[in-house]
């Protein structure tokens, strides 16, 4: 059977730069586009912390994703 990946927010700010600290804890759906597909069907991602820069539809817990990269630690590097 099919499964979706999702994402916790932690940190939310708008374009604006304000924190909408209301969505911190939230679990969202990935709204399948070019630029979510690996996030949707690369497991290497679970459990990682990435940042995601794209639109929020609240009603429907769903993340447009315009793009992503994976939070690396400070001091740490690949």
């Amino acid at each position: 059977y099919g499964h979706t990946n999702a994402i916790i927010l932690e940190k939310v700010i708008d374009h604006q730069g304000k924190k909408l600290n209301e969505l911190n804890g939230k679990i969202y759906e990935f709204l399948h586009n070019d630029q979510s597909d690996k996030l949707i069907e690369d497991h290497s991602y679970a459990g990682k912390t990435i940042i995601v820069v794209g639109k929020i539809y609240s009603e429907a817990n769903i993340i447009e994703v315009n793009f992503f990269k994976e939070k690396r630690e400070e001091g740490k590097q690949r």
